[in-house]
């Protein structure tokens, strides 16, 4: 749940999710819409991220998105992630981006 500071109110989600059927962590949010371009996705996305390698010790986060979701490709590029491929998840063709562990700074 993302939550802005001093707020109890639930403008989103975000978090890392194991997609079984391409065996690889996700990292994915959604706000609503009111809360868009406040960089509350990029802030919670960046936390997940962080959390995922140092907690978590992950070695690889992917990302994805359709390609018309402009906003969410800037984040996932923002936070560091590089493009990966372009594969069918659960019916749409997603745009997938990746991060590695080694490559984010202490």
């Amino acid at each position: 749940m993302v939550q802005e500071k001093g707020s109890e109110e639930n403008i989103g989600y975000c978090g890392l999710e194991y997609v079984k059927k391409f065996a690889f962590i996700d990292v994915l949010y959604g706000l609503v819409q009111d809360r868009w371009g406040k960089g509350y996705a990029f802030e919670a996305a960046s936390f997940c991220v962080r959390y995922g390698f140092e907690a978590l010790k992950l070695e690889t986060i992917y990302g994805a998105a359709i390609p018309e979701n402009t906003a969410s490709i800037h984040i996932l590029k923002k936070i560091g992630m590089k493009p990966d491929s372009r594969f069918d998840c659960y019916g749409d063709m997603v745009e997938s981006y990746s991060i590695k562990r080694d490559l984010i700074k202490p």
